[in-house]
């Protein structure tokens, strides 16, 4: 049996195709990272309240896990090819997030999800900005910016809302070093926000809370 010319070429591309397909499948993957953070400092008192942490929400890039850059321009958003977080950003941030308000020992109750229906306060967020911005002389700086609603169970309320943002200059254009400055300026607007709401609920608690529990 002949077999024409071709067909002897569809078969090549078809094998082409399958070892290519092979390649993208079973090569190198990319290195994932984790933001490297602090201990949250220690808070006191401790606030005799259930407190409920959630993911925050985000949109378009931020919603998934690469490193995104911002050229010089302003405009150009990329994404970093060097590597990917270990999950999508808005995961990565709640968990560092509900693991700084567990650190800091100024609550008697933190949840990252609503377990029950009795908790007093939710943390709810807004990642708006989480990027490597590229500099007019080439360097690097990491920008973070995350709004924060304070909201009362009680009545769904949002009693107090505040923006936070850090900015942290990367030791380098390498992604360890981009890495290593997001979690720096993730860090600073955790921390900020720990005490915050940590100050919030100490007013509510002295002249509000107790009265709703009698």
């Amino acid at each position: 049996m002949r077999i024409s010319s071709s067909f002897r070429l569809f078969s090549l591309l078809i094998l082409a195709f399958i070892l290519s397909s092979c390649s993208w499948l079973f090569g190198d993957p990319d290195p994932i990272f984790d933001f490297p953070l602090t201990e949250a400092p220690r808070l006191s008192p401790s606030h005799d309240v259930d407190l409920v942490v959630s993911e925050p929400k985000s949109s378009g890039a931020l919603e998934g896990n690469s490193i995104l850059l911002r050229l010089s321009d302003g405009q150009t958003l990329l994404y970093h090819g060097s590597g990917v977080l270990s999950d999508r950003l808005p995961k990565r941030v709640a968990y560092s997030l509900l693991e700084a308000f567990v650190d800091s020992g100024g609550f008697s109750s933190v949840f990252g999800s609503a377990v029950n229906s009795r908790f007093d306060f939710r943390l709810a967020s807004d990642i708006l900005r989480f990027e490597m911005v590229e500099q007019s002389s080439g360097a690097f700086v990491a920008v973070v910016r995350i709004k924060f609603d304070l909201i009362d169970q009680r009545d769904s309320r949002v009693v107090e809302s505040r923006l936070f943002s850090s900015q942290v200059d990367a030791s380098g254009g390498d992604i360890i070093a981009m890495v290593a400055a997001l979690g720096a300026a993730l860090d600073e607007v955790r921390e900020k926000a720990v005490r915050w709401v940590h100050s919030q609920i100490g007013v509510r608690f002295v002249n509000e809370i107790p009265k709703a529990r009698e």
